[in-house]
Order: C-alpha cells, then structure tokens, then sequence
C-alpha cells in the first residue's frame, strides 16, 4: 500500500488543459501585435529636397554631364567630383554633378 503524498500531484490532464491555455493565451496576443503592425503603413521614406541624395552610376553621370564615361573616370581621379562605393561598385551623388557644373561656369568667367 503507497502512503499519501504529503503535497497532493496535480492531474495530468488538469495541467496539459492550464498549459494549452496559457499558450493559446500567448497565441492570441501575438496574433493581435501582428494585426496592428499589419494595419499600420510604413511611412515612405522622404524625397531628396535637391536630388543630392540620388546616386548615379558613372554612365548615367556621363549622361547628364553630356562627355564619356572616361571623361567621368578623370573626373573622379583628379578628384573633382567625390565617390561612394556601393558593394564593389562606384556611385556619384547627383548633386555633385550641379556643383561641377557650377564650378565650371564660376571658372568661366
């Protein structure tokens, strides 16, 4: 014969029941959270005031400077007109191509 227990084992079932509850409970809050977020645009980013933020490759900045891709490459090696790199490709913020072109007719006179 066992002897009682001196704290009483609550029922398996009892505590599987309690368990699936309270993760039920966690479900539902979860689910609601992503329902907010999913109802709440994301703002979109702001637009470059000047178009200074834009960034070229070496032919579109060619493009609208109107001369060659080498000339562009000279560019850059004299250091008229900065670089960003991106990964392992080169960029040229549009608003410095506006500087050069300003630079250019102050030098002009």
């Amino acid at each position: 014969m066992s002897r009682p227990s001196m704290f009483p084992q609550p029922d398996p079932l009892t505590a599987a029941t309690a368990a699936l509850a309270e993760a039920a409970r966690a479900l539902g809050d979860a689910a609601r959270a992503l329902a907010d977020l999913a109802r709440t645009p994301a703002a979109p980013p702001p637009p470059p005031v000047d178009g200074s933020a834009e960034l070229l490759t070496i032919t579109a900045a060619a493009r609208r400077l109107g001369v060659s891709r080498d000339t562009v490459y000279a560019l850059l090696a004299q250091g008229q007109l900065p670089v960003v790199r991106v990964g392992t490709q080169r960029r040229i913020p549009a608003g410095a191509l506006a500087r050069l072109g300003q630079q250019q007719e102050e030098n002009a006179r």
